[in-house]
């Protein structure tokens, strides 16, 4: 279990500007349309970050969620116990799930938190690409399920549709007493 808090800049000291940003975030699976990055994204979390739990095994995709995604606290966890005892200890504007981890699945993990914080949306971004497993994911609590590799500018589109449909700030949410 490593749960850790990324900045945008972590591991990347050296880029400064929102075009080499870009150029990284290009050079990976995803890609993000020049005319769509960084403009105005800064404005939709306003002065306090929406923060967002990741749960995902795979370090590379957790820097790039965390690296590509500067408007949000991207806050990982590595494994379903590491995820559940983050949700648990802190309140999220979203979660953002994984569906295999190596002690669980996302959709264990989704169920385990709907028990405590019924509200906050769930999004699944996973390889697995099943209908049983996306059934399962939004029967469990989920709002939707991203399959890998998507364009990061989906992933984007997901979470703001998400976060707006919520609609109460983490700041004034209360997580039902475990």
């Amino acid at each position: 279990m490593r749960p850790q808090t990324h900045q945008h800049t972590k591991g990347v000291a050296r880029l400064s500007s929102s075009e080499q940003r870009q150029s990284i975030c290009d050079d990976t699976f995803f890609t993000i349309p020049s005319s769509r990055r960084p403009k105005g994204i800064d404005a939709i979390a306003g002065p306090d970050k929406k923060r967002i739990l990741f749960v995902d095994d795979d370090d590379d995709t957790c820097e790039l969620i965390a690296f590509c995604f500067p408007q949000f606290e991207i806050v990982t966890a590595d494994s379903m116990v590491g995820g559940l005892l983050l949700a648990q200890s802190r309140l999220f504007d979203l979660y953002l799930l994984d569906n295999w981890l190596p002690d669980g699945t996302g959709i264990e993990l989704c169920r385990q938190i709907r028990q405590f914080d019924p509200c906050t949306p769930v999004i699944f971004y996973s390889a697995v690409a099943n209908e049983s497993d996306i059934q399962h994911a939004l029967s469990a609590g989920a709002q939707a399920y991203v399959v890998k590799p998507e364009s990061i500018e989906k992933v984007e589109r997901v979470i703001l549709q998400s976060l707006n449909a919520a609609g109460v700030p983490v700041s004034q949410r209360t997580q039902v007493a475990r």
